[in-house]
């Protein structure tokens, strides 16, 4: 635990002079000190108060200091954070499942391959040109979904817009590429 020193209000601001302390900060108003050590561990001070030494997560100091003795940032911050974890998941299940997407279609597209390469050549040119505009597509879906994490919020819609698009086609593509090998 840490212990602090001595605590000095000779300028109206309390200074915090810690032993083993990683980190000693001063809130907005400047009117409560904390030392956290590199345990983690928490000693707060509120001018003309006593010191409440706390664990890592801070609830007891809380209690002592009230709320808004540790928040640093806005009360409005909390909820656009939230709101941003909440985008991020909702962005990482779309990227899963337009993955999951491009995975069937690439398994039709290989199983159509492979029997385009049986065929050989009794496949005629419109077979083979079928099987390598599904081929092409895949690629294109491809790299737009390994680019998707890149995509600012802003653009997340026209960006999702265009690979479902992108898909639905890869979707016709294959399907047309695997209608056009099974007559081989």
């Amino acid at each position: 635990m840490i212990s602090i020193r001595q605590t000095f209000f000779a300028t109206g601001l309390s200074a915090c002079l810690a032993f083993g302390a990683a980190a000693c900060a001063t809130t907005p108003s400047g009117t409560t000190q904390t030392a956290v050590d590199a345990n983690g561990n928490t000693t707060v001070v509120r001018s003309g108060g006593p010191a409440v030494a706390v664990g890592s997560d801070n609830e007891a100091a809380r209690r002592a200091l009230g709320e808004d003795a540790f928040d640093e940032k806005p009360t409005g911050s909390r909820a656009s954070e939230r709101a941003k974890a909440d985008a991020q998941e909702a962005h990482d299940v779309y990227r899963g499942q337009a993955t999951m997407r491009l995975d069937h279609a690439n398994a039709r597209i290989v199983a159509a391959q492979q029997k385009l390469t049986k065929a050989g050549a009794r496949a005629s040119a419109d077979v083979r040109s079928r099987v390598d505009a599904a081929a092409a597509q895949r690629t294109l879906v491809s790299q737009q979904i390994s680019q998707l994490p890149a995509a600012r919020d802003d653009q997340w819609s026209g960006t999702t817009k265009t690979i479902d698009a992108n898909i639905e086609s890869l979707d016709a593509l294959t399907t047309a590429a695997t209608q056009a090998t099974e007559k081989l």
